[in-house]
């Protein structure tokens, strides 16, 4: 009952937010264009973006409307506003979003506008970014501004129920001195780009080198050699499959030109075409899970991104473009990686499912958003897909899409025998919990007593395993909060008992899934890491042989089970079980690093120390995982392997320590990449009492990028003596080494 009282409160709240959202005096405006021209700082420590923004609004009310408010962020200083070409005075405010984010209000008075009728208004700001962040970055080594950092003025904005803003965009970007600009749309070579798809404004700018290929433009860091291009030919050909499968379902996608950019912040972002990737991707020997599943689904969000509009456009937007895009990962390098693909996917659902929020009126706002729309989406749309099959669920997602605008209402109107899945995903929380009792053996049979405790009947398969390993599969409906009973026939001892063995539904708890249960975790993963956190090696084998055996490519525990053979002194199984997730079909990027240094302990475990080395060496260029690395520097030191160190950055050190302890704050500031680290050299330049760093190693990631090891000993002005290992990545920049971020930190 209390969870159904939070259900209609949160539905009251959305819909209350979604009408102040979208009415401005009684107005509700429509973006058909934006028109931006961004000058970004042209000295190397500016901080500013001086932008005009020109927005073609219409009024869709249903009366005159002679107010416009907009939003944009708080570091926007507006200077002017025009309406129709002629000066307008205009008022600020805050608008609170959820706990200390608020964006900046600006309301101009306009001569009245009858219904249908369109406006053009012009506003002249200057945005300051003190701190790069992942929506918003200013640097003299790449630049971006992204929709979340609310960079450009528009009445609604991506966290408000019926979701943002979208329209053809047209931007001009100057970017520093010997940086190129990039956006969605054709472009020219000054930085000038036009796109007639639905999108949210957005631009890139930085110094990359270019592959073509498939029909798509990877722009990646220049000197990456040939692995560096190796990957932009990869990436390319999958972001052009996936395109090809996402219509399939979808119908022609828009014809806008494909791209794919290398960043240092905000991979994962895609929209109108582009796709931000990590630019480490392009070191790595090979592709990893997480970029080929943002490529796979930026393909249908070409389609879906700017049509999913109204209360649960998330369900569409990013739960249906899961859905396709691990489809596709599925198609391209097989059925046991997709499985691996969704138990990630169930895994991250599984995080949140106890704060879960109705699919209808979960919002950007709640924390729990991305963990539930894609994933939790994902799960609906697999079932429709199951339950009516392929060919009526690609005919019902076309004809949603007929007029233009995909909406909760066309997933009930299109998929009429499904109405109580629907309602169940869009209207409840989860509360489902699949439970399978332990075998009953009888006469040449066997039992298993089942249960349903969600609010919706379920169809799942049940597999039983015999003690020689046979498997049994039986097809059960299980009523809504009800008990059931499977019977295989078989003369066999049945040692394992699995229900919902595809893992079609969300649960409050998959663990009860499995009889005799393995661990009390809804991720496998934690489950086994835990029993090597506790040194149970042996347990932990065979717990991760167990999870293995239904989930072969689920790479997450097969590198738990190499470490969990290192740990029990079998370093030839570790170092096979390594070579195995490295020569895997789609690994994640964590698991490649964690192989390799697991192939690095082996072989310092047998003596073969230039061969731990260099495996040392590739797991901190490699630049997947903190634990990897740190695990792999820790090994180095013992092993007494050194690098080459630039006398030139041990000089750095020597004045950033000086200047820290004599809290000259301009001077620490000054030896700080701009917008990186904002926070840690002013606090520093004012409470150090100590500061000395010893330069160990040092590990070049590029020609103008690299890892700095050291041993730090401080004291803060209040504190006591502290020392430990600190990482610090460094970029040369106007010919000078300046500090860009802390990679490891295990000073105490």
């Amino acid at each position: 009952m209390i969870k159904k009282l939070l259900a209609i409160f949160l539905l009251v709240l959305a819909l209350a937010a979604a009408a102040a959202a979208q009415t401005t005096g009684g107005a509700v405006w429509q973006v058909e264009k934006y028109d931006l021209d961004v000058t970004l700082p042209q000295t190397f420590d500016g901080r500013g973006a001086t932008i005009q923004a020109t927005l073609d609004l219409k009024n869709v009310s249903s009366s005159p409307a002679s107010t416009l408010t907009m939003r944009i962020s708080p570091s926007a200083k507006v200077s002017a506003t025009t309406v129709n070409g002629g000066s307008s005075d205009f008022s600020g405010g805050e608008e609170s979003l959820t706990g200390n984010r608020t964006l900046q209000r600006v309301v101009l008075r306009l001569p009245s506008v009858r219904s249908g009728g369109s406006v053009k208004v012009v506003v002249n700001y200057v945005l300051s970014i003190k701190d790069n962040g992942d929506a918003a970055v200013i640097s003299p080594v790449g630049s971006h501004l992204l929709p979340l950092s609310f960079w450009y003025p528009t009445p609604t904005n991506w966290f408000y129920s019926r979701g943002a803003d979208h329209a053809p965009f047209s931007i001009r970007v100057k970017p520093q001195a010997g940086m190129q600009a990039i956006s969605a749309g054709t472009g020219a070579a000054n930085g000038a780009f036009d796109t007639n798809t639905a999108s949210q404004p957005f631009f890139a700018a930085g110094d990359w080198q270019t592959v073509q290929a498939n029909g798509v433009t990877v722009y990646f860091q220049k000197n990456s050699g040939e692995t560096g291009k190796a990957r932009a030919t990869e990436l390319a050909a999958v972001f052009s499959e996936a395109k090809a499968f996402a219509e399939k379902f979808l119908g022609p996608g828009p014809n806008v030109p494909l791209k794919i950019v290398s960043v240092r912040r905000g991979a994962g972002f895609a929209d109108a075409g582009v796709v931000f990737v990590d630019e480490s991707v392009f070191r790595r020997p090979k592709l990893d899970a997480a970029t080929v599943q943002n490529l796979a689904e930026a393909a249908p969000k070409l389609t879906l991104a700017a049509r999913s509009r109204e209360d649960g456009f998330g369900v569409i937007s990013e739960g249906l473009s899961r859905y396709i895009g691990t489809q596709f990962i599925g198609e391209k390098y097989g059925k046991d990686v997709e499985d691996a693909v969704r138990a990630r996917q169930r895994a991250s659902y599984a995080a949140v499912v106890a704060r879960d929020v109705p699919l209808g009126v979960v919002s950007p706002l709640d924390d729990v958003y991305f963990g539930e729309v894609g994933n939790k989406g994902a799960m609906l749309w697999g079932l429709l897909d199951r339950a009516v099959g392929r060919a009526a669920f690609t005919k019902a997602l076309t004809d949603s899409l007929a007029d233009g605008v995909f909406t909760v209402s066309d997933i009930r109107s299109n998929f009429p025998s499904q109405s109580d899945l629907i309602s169940y995903f869009i209207e409840k929380p989860t509360e489902m919990n699949l439970l399978a009792g332990l075998p009953q053996a009888g006469a040449g049979e066997t039992k298993v007593a089942l249960r349903n405790a969600g609010a919706i009947d379920a169809t799942v398969n049940v597999r039983a395993t015999t003690a020689s390993g046979k498997v049994l599969d039986a097809p059960v409906t299980l009523k809504a909060a009800s008990f059931g009973e499977v019977t295989f026939k078989t003369p066999e001892k049945v040692v394992r008992i699995e229900i919902d063995s595809e893992k079609l539904y969300p649960q409050v708890r998959y663990y009860d899934d499995v009889a005799p249960k393995v661990f009390d975790e809804n991720d496998p993963v934690a489950g086994v890491k835990a029993m090597l956190d506790q040194k149970k090696f042996d347990q932990a084998i065979r717990a991760a042989k167990d999870v293995l055996r239904d989930l072969p490519a689920y790479d997450d525990v097969a590198i738990q089970l190499g470490r969990a053979y290192l740990g029990s002194g079998d370093q030839a199984n570790a170092e096979q079980q390594a070579n195995a997730v490295l020569a895997a079909k789609l690994p994640t990027a964590k698991n490649m690093a964690w192989a390799t240094e697991i192939l690095a302990e082996a072989a310092a475990k047998a003596g073969r120390n230039a061969d731990a080395l260099a495996a040392v060496e590739r797991t901190i260029v490699f630049d997947g995982d903190y634990g990897a690395s740190y695990a792999a520097r820790k090994l180095r030191t013992s092993l007494g392997g050194a690098t080459k160190i630039d006398p030139a950055i041990k000089a750095f050190f020597a004045k950033f320590d000086s200047a820290a302890v004599e809290h000259k704050k301009a001077e620490v500031l000054s030896m700080v990449m701009p917008g990186e680290l904002t926070r840690f050299a002013e606090n520093l330049s004012g409470s150090a009492a100590k500061w000395q760093t010893s330069v160990t190693q040092v590990d070049q990631i590029g020609e103008t990028e690299c890892l700095v090891e050291t041993q730090l000993a401080t004291q803060l002005l209040t504190g006591p003596d502290q020392s430990g290992l600190a990482v610090f990545r460094m970029i040369k920049a106007d010919g000078t080494w300046r500090l860009a971020g802390v990679e490891i930190f295990e000073v105490n």
